[in-house]
């Protein structure tokens, strides 16, 4: 009902008869003293009362399911779903080699991974259990009911293309780079917003060319010798180990994303998501090593 907003259509999907679905609702209603769905044209659409309880009910489900998986589990990680969610970088990035490696390991666990972005809620996700993991920016207003885990300090760097006159300077000064054009990952990141403020501590204030909503846009752009960005290191990896980019570092400049992982406090955290989480870890370990890279194999 709450999905389909229509007593036909949930009593089709129900394998029942429309008038027994209406009469189910309107004893729900009575036993919880509120009503649960206003009639708004053809549609039943949720009251404040309805929402709170599909939110439960959601949440009752998973833990029905966490349930059953963990019985499974209890004798190895033989069957299970695994559900992922990742910010853009880190979800486009890291999380599908992670997740290579482990659906080699258990590949009857099946996988599932959502891509974060600005202004998706991640919390909310979480909270209607919808993924079991998260990995994203640490932004530091996430509600009490997620548990917050350091996970990795992912640099952001200065970069140009292969071809840019700047490519030849490793360290070139902040009045090098006064007149250069800048490509921006955004608007809305968290790397924009970073790297703004370290070119700032340097005294430069950027002159804007563009602003992409894709890191694989930018990097395009810039690979064709034009402007210069900043990008975090897991975006560009590949990229540098190729020779396609170039990073530059100006005198004092640093800037990096906190990468956390996320969880529900109140959520059994299944054996395959333990095995996964820990796997996650022995990467980020591996990438915070000097001169490590995502190349190298744990």
């Amino acid at each position: 009902m709450a999905e389909s907003e229509s007593y036909s259509k949930a009593a089709r999907q129900l394998f029942m008869n429309q008038p027994n679905v209406y009469v189910q609702m309107r004893a729900l209603e009575k036993e919880h003293h509120c009503r649960l769905f206003d009639q708004v044209g053809k549609r039943a659409v949720l009251t404040e009362a309805g929402r709170t309880l599909y939110t439960y009910a959601n949440q009752i489900l998973a833990l029905e399911h966490d349930a059953v998986l963990a019985m499974r589990d209890l004798g190895g990680l033989s069957t299970g779903r695994l559900s992922v969610g990742g910010g853009t970088i880190v979800g486009n990035y890291l999380l599908p080699r992670i997740m290579a490696e482990f659906g080699e390991r258990y590949p009857n666990i099946d996988l599932g991974l959502k891509i974060w972005g600005p202004p998706d809620d991640v919390a909310k996700d979480l909270n209607d259990f919808s993924v079991d993991l998260g990995f994203c920016v640490d932004s530091g207003q996430f509600p009490n009911t997620v548990v917050v885990e350091a996970f990795y300090e992912d640099p952001i760097l200065l970069c140009v293309g292969a071809n840019h006159p700047l490519a030849a300077q490793s360290a070139p000064s902040a009045a090098d780079l006064a007149g250069e054009r800048f490509v921006w990952f955004g608007p809305g990141t968290h790397t924009q917003a970073a790297g703004r403020s370290a070119l700032r501590d340097l005294g430069l204030e950027p002159r804007d060319t563009m602003v992409l909503g894709s890191p694989e846009a930018v990097k395009t752009i810039v690979k064709e010798g034009y402007g210069v960005t900043l990008l975090p290191q897991l975006a560009i990896d590949e990229d540098l180990r190729a020779g396609r980019l170039r990073v530059i570092t100006p005198p004092g400049f640093r800037a990096s994303l906190s990468i956390c992982c996320l969880r529900h406090g109140a959520r059994h955290l299944s054996p395959s998501a333990g095995v996964f989480l820990e796997l996650a870890r022995e990467w980020a370990a591996q990438m915070a090593r000097p001169h490590a890279s995502l190349g190298a194999t744990i």
